[in-house]
């Protein structure tokens, strides 16, 4: 997969061969993300130099694409290899997480900083950051819960489809062993209301990180996910308990739960991650290297308007150099 970077805003396109952009007649690889559709797969035209052409899903979609071209600015087009849209994933903010103490239950929230008792990452190192729950006083019924969640944050990538699979996962550490807990996500819609999607139960072992997680789907057309926790079912905590959440991951597309990754995951001889805004407030991509950007301006002529073609939308653009 990848972007077309449009100013602020960006499209969803295929994974990019910088080559085949520098070569008419080379077609781009057709890779969509989970094998759902993106919004735009882009070619070099067969026979034309310097010319692309895109492939959009619907008109509005098609209609962006020709504006951006018609006013002669530098767009990019970049590849990436996943997408972590947990905007916090390392629990950094007190407003971005929060906990839930069942029936009869209270407690308190520490954002930990300057930790080093984090879980392991697959990178080596540990986050020097956590969401802290401290039971004041226990519950005796219900289920607690602790994780991300965000009210209206701003739209990710999306909309991802009914039925896109996804991978999410959290790492957590209770004080007290919980034989059952399971993390849920929860899918926000345009109109702001959210559904939550459970992903299989497992057991967690006292004072010691576990990450539990699945793979799930949406079951709506979802703008964004506004939340991924953790419920310990039916678990009655005992005062002065505590529930450690973070490194929490939604990585839409991925048909299996792989590695957790965000911006500050350190980069490897194969992949390189970055932010796509502040740190420890925007999405996370993960590039494989080397990572592509093919950054251009048309010099000349102009977009063709828009039409039909098949099951497409073709928005064909010349006189493309790259700067």
């Amino acid at each position: 997969m990848g972007r077309l970077i449009v100013g602020a805003t960006e499209l969803d396109v295929t994974v990019l061969d910088a080559s085949s952009l520098s070569n008419p007649g080379r077609s781009v690889p057709h890779f969509p993300i989970g094998g759902g559709k993106p919004d735009v797969t882009v070619r070099a035209s067969s026979g034309l130099a310097g010319t692309l052409e895109f492939l959009c899903r619907d008109a509005a979609t098609a209609d962006a694409v020709y504006a951006a071209h018609l006013d002669g600015q530098v767009l990019t087009l970049d590849n990436w290899e996943r997408q972590n849209i947990v905007l916090d994933p390392r629990a950094t903010a007190a407003g971005s997480w929060v906990g839930t103490f069942g029936t009869g239950g209270a407690g308190t929230e520490t954002m930990v900083t300057g930790a080093v008792d984090g879980p392991l990452l697959p990178d080596g190192t540990r986050p020097t950051t956590y969401a802290r729950y401290t039971f004041t006083t226990g519950n005796t019924s219900g289920s607690p819960v602790g994780g991300y969640s965000v009210i209206d944050p701003p739209p990710t990538p999306g909309p991802f489809a009914v039925g896109l699979a996804f991978g999410a996962a959290l790492y957590a550490r209770p004080s007290v062993a919980v034989a059952s807990a399971f993390p849920y996500v929860s899918q926000q819609v345009a109109g702001g209301d959210a559904a939550n999607v459970n992903l299989a139960s497992a057991s967690l072992l006292a004072n010691v990180w576990t990450r539990i997680g699945g793979v799930g789907a949406f079951t709506v057309e979802a703008q964004t996910v506004n939340a991924i926790g953790v419920v310990l079912a039916n678990k009655n905590m005992p005062t002065g308990g505590t529930l450690d959440v973070v490194a929490a991951m939604v990585d839409p597309g991925a048909t299996t739960l792989r590695d957790h990754f965000d911006g500050a995951t350190l980069d490897s001889a194969s992949l390189t991650n970055e932010w796509s805004g502040p740190a420890n407030n925007s999405v996370s991509y993960q590039y494989r290297r080397p990572a592509i950007a093919f950054t251009y301006m048309c010099i000349e002529g102009a977009p063709e308007i828009p039409h039909r073609r098949g099951r497409h939308w073709l928005v064909r653009v010349s006189g493309v150099q790259e700067v």
